[in-house]
């Protein structure tokens, strides 16, 4: 009975616990581009170790994006780690905790430190369905995540991973946004600069045909009417953008259009 008021407490335990960590972790905004770097700060202190690293997969490398604590004094944000073995790349897609071992080595490379396995938790979590980082908390005692259950770290990864994906979509959002008044701006400009083209064109052709008989300056001339229709096709390309029009790839000379 006694080991089952045991368990009980402690399973009581770490559900507050998780429910604390998923509490502070909904409460932090995504605009700020800090998100991460509060996570991480939220998930080592609720865990009781004194540093941690949140860990991205992009491109093939694993890339630090957030820590906190002091006791990582050689990372840096946004520092790519040291290179992994190929089968642990691959490992990470289909369980990345088979992968554990391997982040810690080389978390402690990257940190110019000794990792011990034992001092570590490990929370791998994933956005979409795939796997896509983890954090690795710290602590100087062995006995501070020997409590942590996988049903703990599940919850908590999968709390950490919709702020991660919450994140990503806000900022997707938000560049949809800026595209868009772009092309409203850039459709503006186009059209009053189509304006004051027109009038530039017609005057420089209408006095290409006036100075038939002055060659140098029906040149200039000549030369206007080249710049102006230089400008049309440019202000074409500014409405495309500004229209979303589909692009038509074609065929360049590349040592013309350079001359040109």
């Amino acid at each position: 009975r006694r080991e089952a008021e045991r368990s009980l407490a402690l399973t009581t335990s770490a559900l507050s616990r998780s429910l604390a960590i998923i509490r502070q972790l909904s409460e932090i905004t995504t605009s700020g581009g800090k998100h991460l770097a509060l996570a991480t700060r939220s998930i080592v202190d609720a865990l009781g170790g004194h540093s941690a690293a949140t860990l991205v997969m992009s491109g093939g490398h694993l890339i630090c994006v957030a820590a906190s604590g002091s006791g990582l004094p050689g990372l840096r944000v946004n520092m790519q780690l040291s290179p992994l073995p190929s089968q642990i790349l691959s490992a990470w897609v289909d369980d990345p905790l088979v992968c554990n071992p391997a982040l810690v080595e080389a978390l402690g490379k990257s940190a110019e430190l000794k990792l011990e396995p034992e001092r570590t938790c490990v929370i791998p979590f994933a956005v979409n369905g795939k796997p896509k980082g983890a954090v690795v908390a710290i602590s100087d005692n062995a006995s501070t995540f020997a409590d942590l259950t996988g049903l703990e770290i599940g919850i908590i990864a999968e709390a950490l991973g919709s702020l991660v994906s919450r994140g990503e979509m806000e900022a997707q959002l938000s560049q949809s946004s800026k595209m868009e008044a772009i092309g409203q701006l850039t459709g503006g400009i186009a059209h009053d600069f189509n304006n004051l083209l027109t009038v530039v064109l017609g005057n420089a052709e209408a006095l290409t045909d006036k100075l038939s008989e002055l060659p140098d300056l029906r040149e200039m001339a000549e030369i206007t009417v080249n710049a102006a229709m230089r400008g049309s096709e440019l202000t074409s390309r500014l409405l495309a953008f500004a229209r979303k029009q589909t692009l038509e790839p074609r065929v360049m000379d590349v040592s013309q259009l350079i001359q040109g």
